[in-house]
């Protein structure tokens, strides 16, 4: 019996070890560990072929049109999907996969990921980290602008993602080499602020600015327009009157700002805050309540001709800063900043800028990724997004070697020009509706060379006016293919599907020059062959006079909403039968309005 006890307890030690070490096997990843750049991470995802094949054909173009994506920035296309990971060999359960991406690194071969752990099931597999941001560096074509970016903003004071490059490979398909990024959140902020209970908001095409602060993405619970910070912050950015330094600098932390601007500067950051009004996020810290601004979407660093926005306004910007962006613009213009700004650029090149250290990084990187390329990241094959210089490794040494010269010479020359005034953020004014019923047929022709037939019932209302069409026609068929870069056509590299358009066309019944009235609609052309009545995203334009373009122009009227299809199909001759419901907004402000200023 003695024996038979001592077996038992045996057993059960045995037991419980076992299931320890079971247990703990995921325990044997830490965020540190995730994070080590020394070595090349392995990771393998497994998802369902199906939900694969959905994840990497999801895109920000909800019914397949591109103003859909500038109109609401904050819009979250992407679904979750259960699979199952490995990390080096650890092997993690139950974790909720996404595509993650704005526009320039968005691919269906090669998507970002975003993958999540406890989103299906209750686990914190990885110690100090909650997910896992998988970018496909598709911009990021020398591979080292996000590692090293962020390494220059961690050594400079503003808190920054840490940053490893890992193999990825998706049900047995390899899919490259992959920079993993420290996401920003809950165990981020604990870590560097000591705690996560402040508001975290990022910034996509996005500024302070009352008509624009609602395009603010927030990561917690309280709406941008709701914030009494931001709201405060954003009058006083778009007020005409001197800005109150000292009541801004009870909102945000105004020398955390300084060595973001200046890291910015330095690395020629095309797309980030200060030129772009773009790939930012600020935490609310709860502990003295101001802002702290923290980069993100580093990709497009290293550059020096500001990139292909930034020569909407007639040249690079000055090395030495960047000043398009509301807080930046406007800080430059107040008695004392550039002078601090200036010093605090001085620092940062002292403390951080090592040419030395950052091209032996770039050498090391190198050689880590040496031989390990998918086939669209070799140099041979790789077409940078819009249709700018691709980055290469001896881009970045070469940036780096002259950097310091060229900012220097513009410090001796100080203040440079800059912008007269902050470029007017982006926002959404409403112009009216348009809705009704129509009938016609598929044809395999495109654009005009498609019949114009069948049925159409519109009610139509612009800037408050009824508008009435006289014998309005409609035609359904692909949309061309355009050559915009990094979307399909010669210069892309992804195998985009172009959208399904449905075009009518009228004339207004109230006009004297009987203006013709054209609204384009767009559609994923894979949904017409959904069931019956399911309504579907649709996007796209109305014009007034000569129609150009396919259904997106950025300084025009644009239409969102949903069609309801009744039948349809895309084979040629198929009857598209439905109804549609449509609002009709136009952008003001950002990239593309030529009415940039405010």
């Amino acid at each position: 019996m003695q024996y038979a006890r001592h077996g038992l307890a045996s057993f059960i030690a045995l037991y419980v070890l076992l299931c320890c070490c079971q247990s703990g096997r995921t325990a044997e990843l830490d965020a540190d560990r995730v994070f080590d750049s020394s070595r090349l991470h392995e990771i393998e995802l497994t998802i369902p072929e199906d939900d694969w094949n959905t994840l990497r054909k999801q895109t920000r173009m909800r019914g397949g049109g591109f103003g859909a994506m500038f109109a609401n920035t904050t819009d979250k296309p992407f679904t979750y999907f259960r699979g199952e990971l490995s990390i080096d060999g650890v092997k993690i359960s139950d974790v909720a996969v996404r595509k993650k991406g704005f526009i320039g690194s968005l691919d269906d071969v090669r998507p970002s990921l975003k993958v999540t752990f406890d989103k299906y099931e209750d686990q914190h597999p990885i110690e100090g980290l909650d997910r896992l941001t998988l970018n496909n560096n598709k911009q990021d074509t020398a591979l080292v602008s996000q590692f090293l970016s962020y390494k220059i903003f961690s050594n400079a004071g503003v808190h920054a993602p840490r940053v490893s490059f890992a193999k990825v490979t998706v049900n047995g398909q390899y899919l490259g080499i992959y920079s993993n990024v420290e996401s920003y959140d809950a165990p981020f902020l604990r870590n560097h602020y000591g705690d996560d209970s402040g508001q975290l908001y990022e910034g996509t095409i996005a500024d302070f600015y009352p008509k624009a602060i609602e395009r603010l993405e927030s990561k917690t619970d309280t709406l941008p327009e709701d914030d009494p910070q931001l709201v405060r912050l954003a009058t006083i950015l778009a007020s005409e009157e001197e800005l109150p330094i000292e009541d801004l600098e009870t909102l945000i932390d105004v020398e955390n700002f300084l060595k973001f601007w200046a890291v910015e500067s330095l690395l020629g950051f095309w797309d980030g805050y200060t030129q772009n009004q773009n790939n930012y996020f600020c935490y609310d810290h709860p502990q003295n309540q101001r802002l702290y601004f923290m980069p993100w979407g580093a990709d497009g660093c290293f550059t020096a001709d500001g990139g292909p926005f930034g020569r909407f306004g007639g040249g690079p910007p000055p090395a030495s800063v960047r000043a398009e962006s509301m807080l930046a613009n406007r800080l430059f213009r107040t008695s004392g900043i550039p002078e601090r700004y200036r010093q605090t650029l001085l620092q940062v090149l002292d403390a951080t800028w090592n040419e030395d250290q950052l091209v032996a990084e770039v050498d090391r990187i190198e050689a880590l990724t040496d031989g390990q390329l998918h086939e669209q990241q070799r140099s041979d094959t790789n077409t940078a997004p819009w249709g700018g210089r691709q980055l290469t490794m001896d881009g970045v040494r070469k940036f780096i070697r002259e950097r310091r010269n060229t900012v220097i010479r513009e410090l001796r020359d100080w203040p440079p020009s800059i912008p007269p005034q902050p470029r007017k953020p982006m926002y959404t004014v409403d112009l009216g509706f348009a809705k009704g019923s129509f009938l016609t047929h598929w044809s395999e022709q495109t654009s005009a060379a498609a019949d114009e037939q069948g049925e159409v019932t519109i009610e139509l209302n612009l800037h408050e006016r009824d508008i009435v069409l006289t014998d309005p026609t409609i035609a359904s068929h692909s949309m061309p293919v355009p050559t915009f870069p990094g979307f399909g056509g010669p210069r892309g590299n992804t195998s985009w599907t172009p959208p399904a358009m449905i075009v009518i066309k009228g004339k207004q019944d109230s006009n004297q020059d009987q203006q013709e009235v054209t609204l384009t609609l767009m559609v994923e052309e894979q949904l017409l062959a959904m069931p019956p009545n399911e309504p579907v995203p649709a996007s796209g334009s109305i014009v007034i006079g000569n129609a150009a373009g396919f259904g997106f122009r950025p300084d025009g009227p644009m239409v969102n909403g949903t069609i309801v299809l009744v039948r349809s199909g895309t084979n040629d001759g198929d009857e598209v039968r439905g109804t549609f419901d449509l609002q009709i907004s136009e952008l003001h402000g950002g990239m593309f309005d030529q009415r940039r200023r405010r």
